[in-house]
């Protein structure tokens, strides 16, 4: 349905800590379903975060760093987390991943090393079981970072067609973060498109507009459902003007033209049937 990625995130927006690349496009990212609804043929607004959300504090403790420096290496994992992020900013993907690497070879148990990493390949490289095996790594040290579970759970539904394991990923990103705007939007984006949940896909659009006013993709999503799935044509014409301003507003001209196309087709089709 509607895509957010405010996929890959998109999603931003976020936190992560990671990229989702592609951002989440990842960052041409992916998130990608498309679908009919009648005659019409369901939008995909994309959500495409642009950079490495921090995962890691601002400044290494400083008995940390002199651990890492006594090992014989000057800089810290960390160190090499930012500078990832900075070359994933430059979109130079293949030196953000090696930077990642270090940060890994560095420290084995380092959870963030292996989040940003695993957003590298989802998001940019498309290597999508390389990016499962480190998403799945970094939540193994580390459960408690709602984004990684949440770009988890948008690996699993938008290339790996794992619905139901992608639903429980997105409730346990919410669980432990529930102000999670933009996982709220994208799992109510799995239940229109694979769940066939339409109310619970409502209540979660709903969720994420109220914590978010200014998630255009949420909008969109929630709009797009009304008019096809709930007959609200009213309701869904209101949702995706508003996902158009705020489109426009944030520089977001693909997904503005994606909302603009389907204002245009919804009113052309009231035309052809007299409403």
């Amino acid at each position: 349905m509607l895509n957010q990625t405010l996929l890959w995130v998109k999603l931003a927006i976020i936190m992560l800590t990671i990229p989702i690349v592609g951002t989440i496009a990842a960052a041409k990212n992916s998130i990608e379903i498309s679908k009919t609804t009648g005659s019409i043929a369901r939008p995909k607004f994309t959500h495409r975060p642009t950079k490495i959300v921090q995962l890691v504090d601002a400044v290494s403790p400083a008995n940390h760093r002199q651990i890492w420096q006594v090992a014989g290496n000057p800089l810290t994992p960390e160190d090499y987390y930012r500078s990832a992020e900075r070359k994933y900013g430059k979109k130079d993907y293949q030196g953000a991943l090696a930077d990642f690497d270090r940060s890994i070879s560095i420290n084995p148990n380092f959870a963030q090393g292996y989040a940003g990493r695993g957003n590298v390949k989802h998001t940019q490289l498309q290597d999508y079981r390389g990016a499962l095996a480190d998403y799945n790594q970094s939540i193994q040290l580390k459960p408690d970072i709602a984004t990684v579970w949440y770009f988890r759970g948008v690996l699993k539904a938008e290339r790996l067609q794992d619905y139901r394991g992608a639903l429980a990923d997105y409730n346990q990103a919410i669980q432990l973060r529930p102000d999670f705007a933009v996982a709220y939007s994208f799992r109510g984006d799995l239940k229109v498109d694979r769940l066939q949940d339409y109310r619970g896909a409502l209540a979660d659009f709903n969720r994420a507009i109220s914590i978010g006013s200014s998630l255009a993709i949420a909008y969109g999503s929630r709009g797009s459902l009304k008019y096809d799935r709930l007959k609200d044509r009213a309701g869904g014409i209101a949702d995706v003007q508003q996902a158009a301003r705020l489109f426009k507003q944030q520089g977001d001209l693909e997904n503005h033209r994606t909302a603009i196309g389907l204002l245009k087709k919804w009113q052309q089709t009231g035309k052809n049937s007299g409403r």
